[in-house]
């Protein structure tokens, strides 16, 4: 059996919560890739799918529901509250250290993404359509002569999505994002700031168009 190496949490947040299971070393100078490291990658993704497995009894009888396919690193950072509902093939993955909290009657779509390296909240109520993106961290990319993949990730920042907000499809919440009470982020959106209770937003990078009151933002601001 083959046995992934843990990393504490600082480690784990410099190589990101997607590898801090496994610390695997680059190709060499020919891109060739060894053995030990497709077998480490074998063993991580295998692990996710066990652990989505044995975490989807755990919540069996706790209210939550949870469709197959999911996969976590991480669960016992996880805290789902009663009426959650998650479906089929997404992702959830936490840092040692880390905190993700899924608030009272949230659901979350499919093939959907929460990468944690130290603290997403999601309030209660609230829609988060498929292939969505929510990241507390990004990856650092200064270094012209070492792939992005190898040089970790940046400072993580506290992402926040209050009560009732509601995310469309395909939408990408980057780290530091407070999204207010009651506010809609439109399909295809990549929200880099954060955004007031009840507003209205979408494009790449994402505005205020309106609120859900009906008033419309003058576009010139």
């Amino acid at each position: 059996m083959v046995h992934s190496p843990r990393l504490d949490a600082a480690s784990a947040i410099r190589a990101g919560p997607h590898i801090a299971l496994v610390k695997s070393p680059p190709p060499d100078a020919e891109g060739r890739i060894g053995i030990s490291r497709v077998l480490r990658l074998h063993w991580l993704f295998f692990g996710r799918r066990v652990a989505g497995t044995f975490f989807r009894i755990q919540h069996l009888f706790r209210g939550v529901y949870i469709e197959s396919g999911f996969t976590v690193q991480g669960g016992r950072n996880i805290t789902l509250h009663r009426g959650v509902v998650i479906q089929r093939r997404s992702v959830f993955t936490t840092a040692p250290g880390a905190r993700l909290v899924v608030g009272r009657g949230t659901r979350v779509g499919s093939d959907a993404v929460i990468s944690v390296a130290h603290e997403v909240i999601l309030g209660e109520n609230v829609l988060i359509a498929a292939r969505c993106f929510i990241a507390d961290y990004g990856h650092r990319f200064s270094n012209q002569d070492v792939p992005v993949m190898h040089q970790g990730a940046e400072t993580p920042r506290a992402v926040r999505i209050d009560d009732g907000a509601w995310l469309g499809i395909n939408v990408c919440i980057l780290p530091g994002v407070h999204l207010g009470r009651n506010c809609v982020v439109g399909a295809n959106s990549v929200v880099t700031q954060s955004v007031p209770a009840g507003a209205i937003v979408a494009g790449v990078p994402a505005r205020v168009v309106r609120t859900t009151g009906g008033e419309t933002e003058d576009p010139s601001r």
